[in-house]
């Protein structure tokens, strides 16, 4: 029998005691001071990946403005080439301040007090570039010799930088950066958290093409930006004139008032050269009537001159064309002027033979006219008015030529044709219109009739749309033409379209005239060749006539050609039978 030594209190009370301190010793105690391990990757704003990035450890006490202290510090580590970064720490809270020139600094805040693992990934942070540059638009429109002023904004989120700046464009394009003073400078200071603006000054040469302007920042980091400069032509004529056609007797003196603009962005000088017909006076003048053959205008800009000239007495009736050229920079630019000499005009009549016609719907009808002008030489336009919708004139010489406009020597006449044609959907009623002939100096008008006496349609109709037949064999078809119009319709035949090498044919070839609501049969034959081949074909046909014709239709032919086996078949059972009859002769006489 073995005896057990009794616990006294105070044993059991200390052995609860060190129990109680084993359970409230921190877990972390038991790991290294390193035991956490922090993982990442520092990228730039695309993507790539940033080496030589500095991140600072500080310890969360007393973490204040970037200004000032943050914390204790801990340690320090750099980014690999890849860009990947490893920190070891103690369970603990702590700031990372991650930075590097050129960027804008970042703060991660890593709490290991609560960590569950041992290793944490914060995977990929980002840091964007610490300056960026904007401009107003990326396309901005710019003429020949204009300057233009683009603001570019550079803006710093990071630590404070002097930066800088250059730009460049296509060929003969001058370029100055200017600051808010519109000192022309390189570089410029750009405080941290702070905005500076800097106007880019380019002008284009006289003969620009299309460039990109491109703006480039350089501080520790370079930053690019392009701006495409579109050219576009001048803005405005250069030569105008409120009235450039003057009405004038013989002996007169006129006077053009013309305006000349110069629609460049630079100072022009234009030369000034006037022709005209031979024998006629004409120069140009200032304001002050002193005679000039040259001006200098300023961008923009424009002046006016007069040009003036004396009629020559004997001057007939006419139209005399004058040319105002202005050159400068290897350009002309031209303005016509124009003098009509007149006399006292009468009042021109149009008449006509055939005012009143009876005409048929869809069908050209002519009303010869004729124009007398009893005064001055003029140019006389032509307009029908009035005609009804649908309906379509036309003014016509005797050789046929459309024109719209007819020149009537003075005391003379000239005769036009007005062709008429109604429009199918008219109604037969009577329509009336009216043709004006507008002369320089005088007008005149005259009013037509035209009763609706027919109108045309025609219809077509094939017996079958559909037929077999054999190869080298002929069918027939019955093809009925009604006319459905108010008219006679005239020389109605059938229009073909079949495979080559088949015959087909109508018959009759024509009907000469067919009256309204009757019907003309056409018998259709049709053969397709021998050897042609087993399918389907088409035949197609269209009724016309002078007047109107059909829409087309058409008939499919299906072709069976006998199977030669089935001839040779039909051989074999005929021999056969040949065979069997002359057995049975001998075999009876035995």
């Amino acid at each position: 029998m073995s005896t057990q030594k009794k616990t006294g209190p105070f044993t059991r009370v200390l052995a609860l005691t060190i129990l109680l301190v084993m359970l409230s010793t921190p877990l972390a105690m038991v790991h290294s001071d390193t035991s956490y391990t922090i993982t990442g990757t520092i990228v730039d704003s695309v993507g790539n990946p940033l080496s030589g990035v500095t991140l600072n450890v500080y310890s969360t006490s007393n973490v204040v403005t970037s200004s000032n202290l943050i914390g204790q510090f801990v340690k320090s580590t750099m980014t690999t080439t890849d860009g990947a970064f490893t920190l070891s720490l103690d369970r603990a809270a702590y700031t990372v301040i991650i930075s590097k020139p050129g960027y804008q600094s970042a703060t991660l805040t890593v709490n290991l007090n609560t960590a569950t693992e041992f290793t944490y990934d914060v995977k990929k942070l980002v840091l964007n570039q610490s300056i960026s540059t904007q401009v107003s638009a990326s396309t901005l429109e710019i003429h020949e010799g204009e300057t233009l002023k683009i603001p570019v904004s550079i803006k710093n989120t990071g630590d404070t930088e002097t930066v800088t700046i250059t730009s460049a464009a296509g060929s003969d394009y001058t370029i100055a950066i200017l600051n808010q003073d519109e000192q022309q400078v390189q570089s410029v200071y750009v405080p941290a958290d702070g905005t500076i603006t800097v106007n880019v000054e380019v002008t284009a040469p006289l003969k620009a093409v299309d460039s990109d302007l491109t703006i480039k920042v350089v501080g520790n980091l370079e930053t690019d930006t392009t701006v495409h400069l579109k050219v576009v032509g001048a803005d405005g004529t250069v030569l105008s004139s409120t009235y450039p056609g003057k009405v004038v007797m013989p002996s007169d003196i006129f006077t053009f008032a013309v305006a000349v603009k110069n629609p460049y962005y630079y100072t022009q000088t234009f030369t000034i050269h006037l022709s005209g017909p031979s024998g006629w006076s004409l120069y140009s003048a200032n304001d002050k009537g002193e005679k000039i053959n040259s001006l200098t205008i300023d961008p923009g800009e424009s002046v006016n001159i007069q040009v003036t000239g004396n009629v020559p007495s004997n001057s007939t009736p006419a139209d005399y064309a004058f040319t105002m050229k202005a050159s400068a920079n290897g350009k002309t630019v031209s303005l016509p002027l124009t003098v009509t000499v007149s006399n006292v005009s009468a009042g021109l009549t149009v008449t006509s033979k055939y005012p009143s016609q009876t005409i048929a719907l869809g069908k050209a009808t002519v009303y010869p006219l004729t124009i007398t002008n009893p005064g001055t030489k003029q140019l006389i336009a032509l307009k029908a008015e009035g005609v009804p919708s649908g309906w379509t004139v036309a003014f016509l010489t005797s050789e046929g030529k459309q024109i719209n406009s007819i020149l009537v020597d003075a005391e003379s006449s000239e005769s036009v044709n007005l062709q008429v044609t109604p429009a199918l959907s008219s109604d037969k009623n009577s329509y009336s219109f009216a043709v004006t002939a507008q002369g320089d100096y005088s007008n005149g008008k005259i009013a037509l009739d035209a009763s609706i006496g027919g109108s045309y349609g025609l219809t077509m109709a094939v017996d079958s749309l559909y037929f077999a037949t054999n190869a080298g064999s002929t069918y027939t078809e019955t093809v009925t033409l009604t006319n459905t119009g108010y008219s006679s319709l005239n020389n109605l035949q059938l229009s073909l379209t079949y495979p080559s090498g088949w015959t087909v044919t109508a018959t009759p070839i024509k009907v000469t005239t067919l009256d309204s609501n009757s019907k003309a049969t056409f018998t259709l034959t049709i053969t397709p060749p021998t050897g042609t081949a087993a399918q389907d074909y088409l035949v197609q046909l269209t009724a016309t006539s002078d007047e109107v014709e059909t829409s087309q239709q058409s008939i499919r032919v299906t072709v069976n050609v006998e199977s030669s086996w089935s001839i040779y078949g039909i051989i074999l059972l005929v021999v056969a039978a040949g065979v069997f009859a002359l057995l049975y002769r001998k075999l009876r006489r035995r």
